[in-house]
């Protein structure tokens, strides 16, 4: 993306490539909110500096039926993939500061998950809040 930008920023910056460290809706969230901004004609400093703001207060929660693919990516062992998935458990993943994926919660049914998810997302409008 960086060169591919190269090309187009020679003669004037227009074009500013940025990891948001996000993925799937968080990152669709944070690009609709900016895109807005574009047309109502923000100025490409002032869409950067929204784009690092959104970047540090946009939280993703995600719940996962299966291990499978934590293991098979690396971040879980082989071992504690088996008996997550014996037990049943169920994780609750989120993106940390540099985009990696990390184990927020757990939980042993759906019910449980929703009701997990449920309490971080309250706890996350908290502390925005405070």
């Amino acid at each position: 993306m960086i060169q591919a930008s190269e090309e187009y920023n020679r003669e004037e910056h227009r074009i500013h490539v940025m990891d948001t460290r996000l993925n799937s809706a968080a990152q669709g969230l944070l690009v609709c909110e900016v895109a807005r901004e574009a047309v109502k004609g923000a100025s490409l400093g002032t869409l950067i500096t929204l784009t690092e703001d959104l970047r540090s207060r946009v939280k993703i929660y995600v719940s996962l039926n299966t291990f499978k693919f934590m293991v098979k990516g690396g971040r879980v062992s082989p071992l504690k993939g088996f008996i997550a998935t014996a037990l049943n458990m169920k994780p609750i993943v989120t993106l940390d500061e540099t985009g990696k994926g990390k184990a927020m919660d757990k939980a042993f049914s759906r019910q449980g998950l929703l009701k997990k998810i449920s309490e971080l997302l309250k706890e996350t409008v908290q502390e925005k809040r405070d």
